[in-house]
């Protein structure tokens, strides 16, 4: 929750991408952990510990920027004209709907 924009800022592609990070190291070390318990103590050809965490990484990043960050985006700049044309105008905004009261 400390990641999150305000409602009506854009995300960043730098805050994305410690998001992404942030996700996928996690993830990527628990799965380096399973793979670790499941493969032979032995085994020839391990990949590299860091291999895990930044694909999921990049996929995370890959996949955010197409949906989340596209949907994000897109409703924060709505807002946001929202806000700048009540300021311009001196109108109050119409009240939010329950389902967005709820959300905050």
């Amino acid at each position: 929750m400390f990641l999150r924009p305000a409602r009506h800022q854009l995300l960043s592609v730098p805050r994305v991408l410690l998001i992404s990070s942030l996700l996928g190291g996690f993830f990527g070390m628990l799965g380096n952990v399973v793979l670790g318990l499941l493969m032979a103590a032995g085994a020839v050809g391990k990949p590299s510990v860091f291999l895990m965490p930044a694909i999921l990484s990049g996929v995370y990043f890959a996949c955010g920027q197409l949906s989340l960050v596209a949907a994000w985006n897109r409703r924060a700049r709505l807002l946001s004209r929202r806000l700048d044309w009540s300021a311009l105008t001196g109108r109050p905004l119409p009240p939010t709907r329950d389902d967005q009261q709820a959300a905050e």
